[in-house]
């Protein structure tokens, strides 16, 4: 269960084009205005950055369900309360932590700005697919926590 709209936009950056788009505005010695470092309007909706994990998953061999998107609010006053509390101590202070976090986060519901398409008109690198970013960055650290390839390689996903 997930106590998010699961249209909220979910926005990333991989860190080498955050590192390439900040070394074009000093190679460009661009020192006014505001830069804004997103994928706005490229941004996965979470569900769909949800499904890319879920497929991935599935391509390990890993038995995993679609969470359930749940309004927050009625997670806040019906679901927390009763089975929160049931839940082991380590879970429940990531669930909580990760509440609180994504909420602020993703609550607006609204694109973030972003001055990519202006800084790669400087020579800056494009935001790469955010489907393909979300693969590499679980393939990265399921290979960290020792999720291992099965006969679906899932780093042919597409």
């Amino acid at each position: 269960m997930i106590p998010f709209d699961p249209g909220w936009p979910v926005d990333f950056v991989p860190a080498d084009v955050v590192a390439d788009a900040i070394a074009c505005l000093v190679e460009n010695r661009a020192s006014a205005g505001d830069f804004w470092i997103s994928a706005g309007d490229k941004a996965l909706r979470l569900d769909e950055g949800v499904a890319v994990v879920v497929e991935f998953a599935r391509a390990l061999g890993v038995s995993i369900d679609v969470p359930r998107y749940v309004p927050p609010d009625m997670f806040d006053r019906l679901i927390g309360p009763v089975f929160l509390d049931a839940l082991p101590a380590r879970i429940r202070r990531n669930v909580v932590r990760m509440r609180e976090f994504f909420t602020t986060y993703l609550q607006s519901g609204q694109t973030k700005p972003s001055s990519l398409d202006q800084l790669v008109a400087l020579g800056a690198r494009p935001l790469p697919d955010q489907r393909q970013s979300l693969r590499n960055s679980v393939r990265y650290w399921a290979a960290r926590n020792g999720y291992g390839q099965t006969q679906s390689d899932p780093g042919s996903l597409t």
